[in-house]
């Protein structure tokens, strides 16, 4: 275990030397093909990259903290955001960002140019195009291997999706409604997702269910054939004891 960057303080310090450099709660890592860290720090309202060598910058957001909240698109230190929580970053270099208290998810492209793609800044649960959807603190972001964008909407208690399109829909969960249900994907619960995986291997998205407790997993493709989970010994002639489960449409684990 070691320290790669922060001197153990609060503040916004960019520095060659990654030990005096400052942060501010960060909450999201990602790391791009180049080994270039990519950070969302949160309370500062800053994206901050470390590169190879060490060296911190802030790579996005308006340095004039306290004051740097808002939801302004543009350039680099042009940009404004308000506590961004999860990133990810797509096979382009594209940074995703869930900016939790502006209730949207904003794009930053390997340039610096920040977008918003999701999310019109009020809090709600609609679903459309960037205008009209809305969110209610999202907290993580995950991206498919086709650049579906998938994101922990925490109080809304569900994961939506963006497409390629820029258009939002409710990809698993019930809307509003709390809980701990496996099963098909909308009609599972959750209770405060903070994180997103995607799991590629196994074609998954994996959720950290924070205020269950529970590691969830979702599968993107309907299996083809049932499966059967028991949950104790066959008998003789192969059937369960007791407490057999089917499950026809494994769409949900």
């Amino acid at each position: 275990m070691t320290t790669i960057a922060g001197a153990g303080t609060f503040g916004i310090k960019d520095s060659y030397n990654p030990m005096i450099a400052t942060f501010g709660n960060p909450t999201g890592i990602a790391i791009d093909k180049n080994g270039n860290l990519f950070i969302g720090d949160h309370l500062t309202r800053l994206i901050r990259k470390i590169n190879s060598s060490g060296e911190v910058t802030t790579f996005s957001g308006d340095r004039s903290y306290p004051n740097n909240y808002g939801l302004v698109d543009g350039n680099g230190q042009n940009a404004k955001f308000n506590r961004p929580y999860g990133i990810e970053l797509d096979n382009k270099g594209n940074i995703y960002v869930a900016d939790e208290w502006n209730h949207s998810i904003r794009k930053i492209t390997p340039s610096g140019d920040v977008t918003t793609v999701g999310g019109n800044g009020n809090i709600g649960n609609q679903n459309g195009n960037q205008l009209n959807s809305s969110f209610n603190y999202p907290w993580d972001i995950a991206i498919d291997s086709v650049e579906n964008i998938y994101i922990a909407d925490g109080l809304n208690y569900v994961i939506r999706k963006i497409d390629t399109n820029n258009i939002t829909s409710t990809y698993a969960g019930i809307m509003g409604v709390t809980g701990a249900i496996n099963g098909d994907a909308l009609s599972a619960t959750f209770n405060g997702a903070t994180s997103l995986s995607f799991n590629k291997e196994k074609s998954s998205l994996i959720v950290g269910d924070a205020y269950n407790q529970l590691i969830r997993r979702i599968y993107f493709e309907e299996l083809t054939s049932p499966i059967i989970r028991f949950v104790n010994k066959l008998n003789d002639s192969g059937l369960p004891t007791k407490f057999g489960t089917k499950f026809i449409k494994p769409l949900f684990y």
